[in-house]
């Protein structure tokens, strides 16, 4: 599956393309991608099942909090997707992206969210979490 969320009065975006369980335990995988300022970044990203709950356990806390954090980390590496809440009420999805390789390709990020975008968030991140690995 695919989830998206677009930044408010920009044209950038972040994703997690073809999310999904990658083995029967616990392992999932996606391939994380940004948009700013024109330029597409992405990175395989691997998370384990228990970030990718309490990702969605905070997000739905957040959903009813003034403020606060929901963060989802790459597995064995320094890259992460954040959504924060300020005190103001205003609402960010941010992160960074990797790439040893390439410094051009490293790319930290801040996109403004609606609430209502971040229910749609944690809706996906709920449909991910029921997914199982396909047979074969």
């Amino acid at each position: 599956m695919d989830i998206r969320v677009q930044a408010l009065n920009s044209a950038d975006w972040m994703e997690l393309r073809d999310a999904r369980p990658a083995d029967e335990v616990s392992l999932y995988r996606a391939l994380f991608r940004v948009q700013v300022d024109g330029q597409v970044h992405n990175r395989p990203f691997w998370f384990d099942r228990s970030d990718l709950d309490e990702f969605a356990h905070d997000l739905a806390w957040l959903d009813k909090a003034v403020g606060g954090r929901a963060t989802l980390n790459h597995a064995g590496r320094p890259e992460y997707l954040t959504v924060v809440i300020e005190s103001s009420g205003t609402a960010y999805v941010t992160g960074e992206l990797f790439d040893f390789d390439d410094p051009d390709q490293h790319v930290r990020f801040r996109l403004q969210q609606s609430r209502a975008s971040l229910r749609t968030l944690l809706r996906d991140v709920r449909t991910l979490l029921d997914m199982r690995v396909p047979p074969g």
